[in-house]
């Protein structure tokens, strides 16, 4: 899922960001896809479990990183920039909010 400007230079994206720093490049039910490599002619894919992802970020192609989400624990009330599940529809809408205050900017 990404956003898209009028201005080629800026589309933005929800980014999953893993506990060591990364973003991952893709997402499965078993996890985040953090890179993806040819063994012996066969793709073979880093996985890290979901409970490695820490939050999310709004990102841009033109390199602007938003805020960080961070993900509540499932036993605390969620605070500011802190989320349960980035694809609850109240979070999505957080998440690219901050992109589209970004992406105005460039307009």
């Amino acid at each position: 899922m990404g956003w898209m400007a009028e201005n080629p230079r800026h589309e933005g994206y929800p980014a999953h960001v893993a506990r060591d720093g990364r973003c991952a490049a893709a997402t499965t039910a078993a996890g985040m896809v953090m890179s993806s490599s040819q063994v012996a002619g066969e793709w073979v894919d880093e996985v890290l479990d979901w409970s490695e992802l820490i939050g999310w970020e709004a990102r841009c192609e033109c390199g602007w990183v938003g805020p960080m989400y961070r993900r509540a624990g499932d036993e605390q009330e969620p605070g500011e920039h802190q989320l349960v599940d980035a694809l609850e529809p109240d979070a999505e809408e957080a998440i690219r909010a901050a992109w589209q205050v970004h992406e105005a900017a460039h307009r």
